[in-house]
C-alpha cells in the first residue's frame, strides 16, 4: 500500500517514467524484493491500468462516442472504429492465456502470463478505478456541459491516454485543453474551476 499510494502520487506529479517508476523500484528494493520479482510487478501494474483502460475506452467510445470538435485537430472524426480497434487489443490481451502458455522471456527475466480469470479481474478493477475518478470530475463540472456521463466518460478517457502518450507531469495543461475543448456549450471559468477542484480532490485521495 505504501508504494503504491506512494508511486502514484509520484506518476501523478512527475510522470510514471521519472516519477512512479523509479520510486516503486527504490522502494521494492528496499523490501528485499528481487530485480525479476519487482519487474513482474510493474508489467503486472502496466498491464492491469492498459487492458482496463483499452476495454472501457473502446465501449464508450463505440456506444457512446462525442462529437470530436475541430480544434483537437485529430486524424479521425468518428471514434467508433477507434473503439472497435481498441476492443479488439483489449480481447485478444485477454484471450492470449488461451492460445500462448509459455513464458514471456526478456533478457535473463521470464514473465508468466496470468490467467484468464485474472486478467479479467484487472480489467474490471482498472475500469472501475477510471469510472471513479471519471465520476469525480463529472459531479463537480457546470450544468452546462452537454455530455451524458458516457459521453463525458469518452472525453476523460481521451484525455488520460493523452497524457500517457505525452508525458506532461500531471497531464498539467493537456486534461485541461481536452475537457475545455468538449465544453464548448460552458464558461471556460466554470470548468476551470471544477478542473482546480478535481485535482485537489485527486491529491487529497492520495495522502
Amino acid at each position: 500500500a505504501l508504494v503504491s499510494f506512494t508511486g502514484f502520487a509520484m506518476s501523478y506529479n512527475f510522470g510514471a517514467l521519472f516519477g512512479g517508476t523509479p520510486v516503486r523500484v527504490r522502494l521494492y528494493s528496499s523490501f528485499g524484493i528481487s530485480a525479476t520479482e519487482i519487474l513482474r510487478l510493474i508489467v503486472a501494474l502496466g498491464g492491469t491500468f492498459w487492458v482496463g483502460a483499452l476495454a472501457l475506452a473502446g465501449a464508450v467510445f463505440w456506444w457512446a462516442p462525442p462529437a470530436i470538435p475541430p480544434a483537437l485537430h485529430l486524424p479521425f472524426h468518428d471514434l467508433r472504429p477507434v473503439g472497435a480497434v481498441l476492443l479488439l487489443v483489449a480481447g485478444a490481451y485477454v484471450c492470449l492465456p488461451l492460445v500462448w502458455r509459455r513464458p514471456l522471456r526478456w533478457g535473463h527475466h521470464e514473465i508468466s502470463l496470468p490467467g484468464t480469470p485474472l486478467l479479467l479481474l484487472q480489467l474490471a478493477l482498472s475500469a472501475a478505478d477510471l469510472v471513479i475518478a471519471a465520476s469525480c470530475l463529472f459531479v463537480v463540472l457546470p450544468d452546462s456541459v452537454a455530455l451524458s456521463f458516457p459521453q463525458f466518460l469518452a472525453v476523460y478517457l481521451l484525455a488520460v491516454v493523452a497524457i500517457l502518450v505525452t508525458h506532461v507531469p500531471g497531464g498539467v495543461g493537456v486534461l485541461e485543453l481536452v475537457i475545455l475543448t468538449f465544453s464548448a456549450t460552458a464558461a471556460k471559468q466554470d470548468v476551470l474551476a471544477a478542473l482546480l477542484a478535481f485535482r485537489v480532490i485527486l491529491n487529497e485521495a492520495t495522502r
